[in-house]
């Protein structure tokens, strides 16, 4: 007898719980449907938002593009100088429009010029755009016989040390200035950690060679 009132209680129970979790679903019903409309509308605003941002990011995949086939093909074809400055205008890739728009005026040894770009590019991030600008700035100074300006940037390229730039080459140039400046002892000191240091890069050989002229020298 007791065991029929348990299971009596428990079908009743039951089904009063299913009846107000209906009457429950009945009654929110407007709710649940309008909180299904705001989730559907929210997953249509951030998929929207993916696209326009992968669409950005393709345009701007196929401008960078057009900055380095115009400044490979600007030394052929400098006619094409224009396009590039308008593209230095703005947008992501502007400071590696600059880039090559100083880069085409040093090879035509326009120094002057050079400098007026790389002071119009854009500041950013200390990527290797950044690093490539600073490398080209001192490397102006330098062909302009202002040693110490160039001297001053390589110095404080190796005190960052990035890990985007090597230091060989860094290191190189600051030895070519002591050179030039007349200071054999300073620069053999940095060829030599060169050739030590970085014996199996470009900059290590080049440093070895530089070794074997200086000390025939001294």
């Amino acid at each position: 007898m007791k065991k029929k009132v348990r299971k009596k209680l428990k079908e009743d129970e039951f089904v009063s719980t299913m009846t107000k979790v209906y009457l429950y679903i009945r009654n929110k019903t407007k709710y649940i449907a309008m909180g299904a409309v705001v989730l559907v509308v929210v997953v249509g605003i951030v998929l929207g938002l993916k696209a326009i941002k992968n669409q950005n990011l393709k345009k701007e995949s196929e401008k960078l593009g057009q900055i380095l086939q115009l400044g490979s093909e600007l030394r052929q074809n400098p006619g094409r100088l224009n396009e590039l400055e308008e593209l230095a205008g703005s947008g992501k890739f502007s400071r590696v429009a600059y880039l090559e728009l100083a880069s085409y005026w040093f090879y035509k040894e326009d120094y002057d010029k050079v400098l007026d770009y790389l002071d119009e590019m854009p500041e950013g991030n200390k990527d290797i755009f950044y690093y490539q600008a600073q490398n080209l700035l001192a490397e102006t100074y330098f062909q302009k016989k202002e040693y110490d300006k160039a001297f001053d940037i390589y110095e404080q390229i190796e005190k960052e040390n990035p890990k985007q730039y090597t230091l060989d080459l860094v290191l190189f140039k600051k030895a070519e200035i002591l050179e030039e400046q007349g200071d054999t002892e300073k620069a053999l000191e940095i060829y030599r950690r060169l050739q030590e240091d970085y014996a199996q890069t470009y900059y290590g050989f080049e440093a070895q060679e530089k070794v074997k002229e200086l000390e025939s020298k001294v």
